[in-house]
């Protein structure tokens, strides 16, 4: 999370591998929504690899992905 919105610091962030780039609001109320809402989002709502879980994640792990 970051104050700059400049488009360089974006791509090199993407370019560094980064899974989202957020700016970081001027609010302290807006501050506590975005963390709400990112917080949801990455442990309610993202399927992440059961690897990058510890093997934790669902009750999948000993399952081969299928395509």
């Amino acid at each position: 999370m970051t104050t700059s919105s400049s488009e360089d610091h974006i791509t090199y962030t993407y370019g560094l591998g980064a899974n989202s780039f957020i700016i970081k609001p001027v609010t302290f109320a807006s501050l506590v929504e975005v963390m709400g809402t990112t917080e949801k989002y990455w442990l309610e709502i993202v399927e992440l690899p059961l690897k990058a879980m510890g093997g934790r994640h669902g009750e999948q792990s000993n399952q081969s992905p299928t395509n």
